[in-house]
């Protein structure tokens, strides 16, 4: 343009053109935001977000736990710049990247860089490991109400407990003690292996199980309180002919503290009158009626467990039937050989008469084996005067016949009756010993009267465990004249040849002297009596006859 003077003038023109978006370009930069870089204790359902980048279309995002800074499996979210992720794993590392497009132009990754990766560590929210510690593992003679305890769980809010009787490493009835690492238990059954099992929980995480499984039990065994099994032993079930004075063994009842008895005439299979005895295993009776059947039973207790009752049951009564009225031998005589062929028939007698007896003498016949009558022979008890319900040994001994099968044959028994009774001597220091091919009883025989005894002598009765008498012998006291003045004292040494001697397992003594200088028999006698007895014996296999019963008492017993 030309101005007034001529001159030609520039006029500068501004043209406005609309801004048209560059649709070829890529995105620009951009930076990932949260979670932080490394950061630690990231949530499971975490929020992945990152800054804008120009010209993006859409983004996207990939995640994966592989630390190798490449991932496949890109997700859009469109032009969100926010991502929220779900069902991760606690406690681990999650590397993650975003990248941004212009449609089909890009990417563009986040932080300048496809190998830019970020990383984050989820949080730990289940609870920690943790081990059971008591009852230890296969623990036996455990409480029947124990505490099972176990260590401390990290980030537990509670703990459950689980027990069964059920080998099977699975359990249903869980219970809750809360934050206590322990649980009491009771009513467990004695004897029985329980297996049990813990876990924790974090609130809903969880649960964590105690050493490392859900399967991984513990067992123990509860303690055996209640006393063991056991059995009466003697009098025999059914026996007769039992003194009025018997004595009630039984075998030992494991865990036992102590014992209880009881007796009566009644066949009901009950009873009321129990009567301890402490440990001992067997009791003597106070005297009994005459031809009376009587039903006993024995039970055992540990402390206040029990009563665990002999035969297996409350019920399990055994009966004995006393003598009748009389003088009585025994049914348990022996008759054996020793080694010098002697046979030794060995039996008691017993007074179960209203009067003391004297001049008690058996006789025997001797048979072979056709019956016929080859020999016979007696012999008087070694004790002068036997009391009221007293017994007395008596050992007929004879030359072994001929003949192998030869039996005998319990003749007439004799005896008086007598107002003399044996002055009472005191007995101290006793023992029994078996030594070689004998058994020797040994004491010392005291004498408290206020006058002289004379013929001072005593007399054993030798048993085995199966209840025979197998020894009838005597000694004087080892001074001579035999006699003892008021408060003295003499030994005594009763040494009986048996075949085998180890097997005495009881020994019961009586002491015999008289007040007038010479044998008290020379006192005025009373009635004669004589009874025909028919009992036969032959002679006993030594291996049976010396076999001891098991469990049987072996305490050394003491008589009259």
């Amino acid at each position: 343009m030309m101005n007034q003077g001529g001159d030609i003038t520039a006029i500068a023109y501004t043209i406005y053109l609309p801004l048209i978006a560059d649709g070829s370009l890529p995105p620009t930069n951009f930076n990932k935001h949260a979670p932080a870089n490394s950061s630690t204790g990231a949530s499971l359902t975490p929020v992945l977000s990152w800054n804008t980048s120009a010209r993006a279309t859409k983004y996207e995002y990939c995640y994966d736990t592989t630390n190798d800074s490449a991932c496949s499996n890109w997700v859009s979210t469109g032009t969100n710049t926010y991502a929220g992720l779900s069902g991760l794993q606690e406690g681990t590392t999650y590397y993650w990247q975003a990248r941004s497009w212009n449609g089909t132009y890009g990417p563009t990754y986040a932080n300048g860089s496809a190998r830019a990766y970020w990383s984050f560590t989820t949080a730990i929210l289940s609870p920690g490991a943790f081990n059971k510690h008591a009852p230890a593992n296969g623990a036996i003679g455990v409480s029947l109400s124990p505490v099972l305890s176990w260590n401390t769980s990290a980030r537990a809010t509670k703990y459950e407990y689980c027990y069964d009787t059920t080998n099977d490493n699975a359990c249903s009835n869980w219970v809750s003690t809360g934050t206590n690492t322990y649980a009491g238990l009771s009513g467990l059954e004695e004897g029985t292996t329980y297996y049990w099992q813990v876990r924790s929980w974090n609130g809903t995480y969880g649960p964590t199980y105690a050493n490392g499984s859900a399967s991984a039990h513990w067992s123990f065994t509860t303690v055996v309180l209640q006393p063991g099994a056991f059995n009466k032993y003697a009098p025999v079930n059914g026996s007769t002919r039992m003194i009025l004075t018997p004595a009630l063994i039984w075998t030992a009842s494991a865990r036992a503290t102590h014992y209880e008895y009881c007796y009566d005439t009644t066949n009901d299979g009950k009873c009321s009158n129990w009567i301890s005895t402490g440990t001992n295993r067997s009791v003597g009776l106070p005297t009994l009626q005459s031809s009376t059947t009587y039903y006993w039973q024995v039970r055992s207790w540990n402390g206040i467990y029990g009563p665990a009752y002999a035969n297996g049951s409350s019920a399990s009564f055994w009966s004995f039937r006393t003598l009748d009225p009389g003088v009585h031998v025994l049914d348990n005589c022996s008759m054996y050989a020793t080694t010098n062929a002697n046979v030794h028939l060995v039996c008691e007698i017993y007074n179960n008469t209203s009067s003391n007896i004297e001049n008690v003498k058996l006789y025997i016949d001797i048979f072979n084996s056709l019956g016929g009558l080859v020999d016979t022979d007696y012999a008087y008890a070694p004790v002068d005067i036997v009391h009221i319900r007293g017994k007395a040994c008596i050992d007929i001994s004879f030359p072994r016949p001929s003949d192998p099968d030869f039996y005998v044959e319990l003749g007439n028994l004799s005896w008086d009756d007598t107002s003399q009774s044996r002055p009472y001597l005191t007995l101290s220091n006793h023992s029994g010993n078996a030594g070689g091919s004998s058994y020797t009883v040994l004491g010392i025989l005291t004498n408290n009267l206020s006058q002289t005894v004379y013929s001072v002598k005593a007399v054993d009765s030798l048993y085995l465990s199966s209840g025979y008498i197998i020894g009838c012998d005597y000694s004087f006291i080892n001074k001579v004249p035999h006699d003892l003045s008021p408060g003295q004292s003499n030994s005594f040494e009763i040494t009986t040849s048996l075949p085998d001697p180890s097997s005495v397992v009881r020994y019961a003594i009586q002491t015999k002297s008289s007040l007038f200088g010479t044998a008290s028999e020379q006192a005025t006698k009373g009635e004669e009596h004589i009874v025909s007895l028919s009992k036969i014996y032959h002679l006993m296999d030594l291996q049976s006859l010396m076999e001891e019963a098991e469990n049987m008492v072996g305490e050394r017993g003491l008589g009259e």
